[in-house]
């Protein structure tokens, strides 16, 4: 036991002071892609775009899977990834989605 504490104590020296930092959610909390692909692997059956964060919130309007919409930023909520988004047909419509019915998308033409 002692020369585990030695070890952890030597680890710690030879990395210098650290602080747990958050897991980084597919990059999408440090700026992560400009533009987001709506699948269809959401919770629900159809991707749902809210008012704020979070499963309870006022729905704003469904979003077609396989879309495209444009990332405004995400943060965790209650665990889980949220994503503000835009989507880019007229009119625009902004809200926020559930991070798990993203993926990563190439800027549309």
């Amino acid at each position: 036991m002692r020369l585990h504490w030695i070890l952890v104590a030597a680890l710690m020296l030879a990395t210098g002071p650290t602080c747990a930092a958050a897991p980084d959610v597919a990059d999408a909390l440090a700026g992560g892609p400009d533009f987001w692909r709506v699948t269809g692997l959401c919770l629900s059956p159809k991707p749902v775009l809210r008012e704020a964060p979070g499963p309870h919130t006022r729905r704003v309007a469904y979003v077609a899977a396989g879309g495209v919409v444009k990332n405004r930023g995400c943060r965790i909520v209650h665990r889980a990834r949220w994503c503000e988004v835009e989507t880019l047909a007229e009119p625009k419509q902004r809200g926020w989605i559930a991070g798990n019915c993203l993926r990563e998308a190439p800027e549309p033409d």
